[in-house]
């Protein structure tokens, strides 16, 4: 496992939620759901995983508010912190690499840009 906690925002994301997660526990020590309160099936199939924590905030409608919620209330003990939405995940090429280099960083640096591939209407 890499030293990486992964921060998934949800609402409603039943339809993308059990990919996402299968993705992230593969190489995340912890997942973090910051739901908005979902009254789908999106907490019931997170709760399937139990490497998942549920914390739940009022959405505000501002992701990067929603996201600074969860780094403040989550209980991350990892050095990285990755931000997904539910319908996200990473190719098995993007989480080698991780693997390969996360690991090797400086502990100067404090960020990592990576390459994302969107695909948007099939």
């Amino acid at each position: 496992m890499l030293d990486i906690s992964v921060i998934i925002l949800t609402y409603n994301e039943e339809k993308h939620i059990r990919r996402c997660i299968k993705n992230v526990i593969s190489f995340a020590k912890e997942v973090f759901i910051i739901d908005s309160f979902s009254t789908d099936k999106t907490l019931e199939i997170a709760k399937e995983y139990d490497k998942v924590k549920i914390l739940q905030n009022k959405w505000e409608n501002n992701h990067a508010k929603q996201f600074n919620w969860g780094l403040k209330h989550a209980p991350i003990t990892t050095e990285w912190v990755l931000r997904l939405d539910a319908d996200e995940y990473l190719l098995p090429e993007l989480i080698q690499e991780l693997r390969e280099k996360l690991p090797s960083l400086a502990p100067d640096i404090t960020g990592v840009l990576f390459n994302r591939r969107y695909i948007f209407m099939d």
